[in-house]
């Protein structure tokens, strides 16, 4: 079973194999057929350049990490008081 974990794709040995665990098995099928996308990154790239530009070049990694934490919030923030 487990060396086929290494050779198989996700979804077969999830189909296979996930019987015995039948509710881990549909949420792992569902997981798996989600489609990937980039929309998330690319976001969050976007928030990164808006904080870390020239003329804040000289931002820590972890001080950027923070005001992008920051601004994303309260980019969430925003957006719940609209919908209210």
């Amino acid at each position: 079973m487990w060396s086929a974990a290494r050779t198989m794709q996700p979804h077969v040995w999830w189909f296979e194999y996930g019987k015995g665990a039948p509710e881990l098995r549909a949420i792992a099928m569902r997981i798996l057929s989600m489609p990937l996308s980039a929309g998330s990154i690319e976001r969050a790239w976007s928030s990164f350049e808006f904080i870390h530009n020239r003329k804040r070049s000289r931002l820590t990694v972890a001080r950027a990490d923070t005001l992008v934490s920051i601004f994303s919030n309260m980019k969430l923030v925003r957006r719940a008081a609209i919908q209210k």
